[in-house]
């Protein structure tokens, strides 16, 4: 058996895609936790022109059943000046009584910025 669309189909993953939004990246996170005691880290680098550069990094633990606790770091460069911003975050997931897999979530974030 012949599979000739694989090929193609891997090279085209691997190319960079351009994102477009309107005034810049919309943070949007879901109601998933993971087990307690994992740890996940997400982190990113915006570039919106060549004066305007974010770099975000936020590692995640899940400390209890469904309690998700960020301690997330930021470093914004702008042709203004240049800023980190500190983020600590709880999330809590709420079950949704008689729908499996469907949750809720509460959040709650402090943001501090620090100018340098």
């Amino acid at each position: 058996m012949k599979q000739t669309g694989t090929l193609p189909c891997i090279g085209l993953s691997l190319l960079p895609l351009v994102a477009w939004s309107a005034g810049g990246h919309y943070p949007v996170d879901d109601a998933g936790i993971t087990a307690p005691g994992d740890i996940q880290i997400e982190s990113w680098i915006t570039r919106v022109n060549s004066d305007n550069v974010e770099f975000g990094f936020l590692p995640a633990a899940t400390v209890r059943d469904r309690l998700e606790l960020t301690a997330g770091v930021y470093r914004i460069e702008t042709g203004a000046g240049d800023f980190m911003r500190f983020e600590p975050a709880a999330k809590l997931a709420l079950p949704v009584s008689g729908m499996p897999g469907v949750s809720l979530a509460a959040s709650l974030a402090l943001g501090v910025a620090f100018t340098f």
